[in-house]
């Protein structure tokens, strides 16, 4: 592990929350846990930052992200941003050589959030989700709709625009970039736990979309409007299994 005073993550945390950064002693334990699964695999992966953030939505859970790196074999030199540079594409094995894994802890081990559906739907299953008032619902929509990818991206739910840009030219620009705000609840009927209206990024597409979270988990996107087409982010990223990393062509805005 890292220096407690050295910890720096190369990305920012998948959703808003009152993260918190383990120091090396308190991290030990769960990075042992992590590396009896065998799932980081070929023992040259080093595990660098550990960062939890408890969830209020499955009790007694936290959403880990794990930050690792490897060192070449041939040069042994440190591929993390300030290092070599690479291809993430072209590193060793299955990962790329730097990112962050996300990862679901709590009493009976963990759940791998791979970027599709039933390892997150099997999870409810067994341990249950709560989803009974307004914060714990937007918290899961937030959760749900970055760990569920589709082939493009996350369906990411935004806040602001600050890690947007938008294209020159582009009827966003006309008059100026649209206007992203929070979600926003909805009234809930029948079944349903929630329904919300978002801002959402999909590839490089914006779009605005409702959605209903049924008590169970399952959430259904529908009645999507365009915003604006051809949208980057900033930074960009790339996404294999578990583990998200930024794009080589990528920096984050100044």
């Amino acid at each position: 592990m890292s220096k407690d005073d050295d910890v720096v993550f190369v990305l920012e945390a998948p959703i808003v929350g009152d993260w918190v950064t383990l120091d090396r002693n308190h991290a030990g334990v769960l990075t042992a846990r992590l590396a009896e699964t065998g799932f980081l695999g070929d023992g040259l992966i080093q595990i660098d930052a550990v960062r939890l953030l408890p969830l209020d939505f499955y009790s007694g859970w936290v959403l880990c992200d794990v930050q690792t790196s490897r060192k070449s074999a041939v040069t042994d030199e440190d591929p993390r941003p300030g290092g070599r540079e690479k291809d993430p594409n072209q590193a060793l094995g299955r990962f790329p050589d730097y990112g962050i894994h996300s990862f679901l802890y709590g009493p009976d081990g963990f759940t791998a959030l791979d970027g599709t559906s039933p390892p997150i739907h099997e999870h409810n299953q067994c341990h249950g989700v709560d989803l009974s008032d307004e914060p714990r619902r937007e918290a899961y929509l937030r959760f749900f709709c970055f760990f569920v990818r589709g082939e493009l991206s996350p369906f990411e739910v935004l806040d602001d625009a600050r890690r947007l840009v938008f294209p020159v030219g582009g009827e966003a620009n006309v008059n100026a970039p649209p206007a992203v705000t929070p979600p926003a609840s909805l009234a809930a009927t029948g079944e349903l736990a929630g329904r919300f209206r978002a801002h959402v990024l999909y590839g490089r597409t914006l779009f605005e979309a409702s959605f209903e979270m049924h008590r169970s988990g399952f959430i259904d996107m529908n009645d999507d409007k365009l915003i604006a087409d051809g949208v980057g982010r900033v930074p960009d990223l790339g996404f294999i299994r578990t583990i998200r990393y930024p794009l080589a062509a990528s920096n984050p805005r100044e």
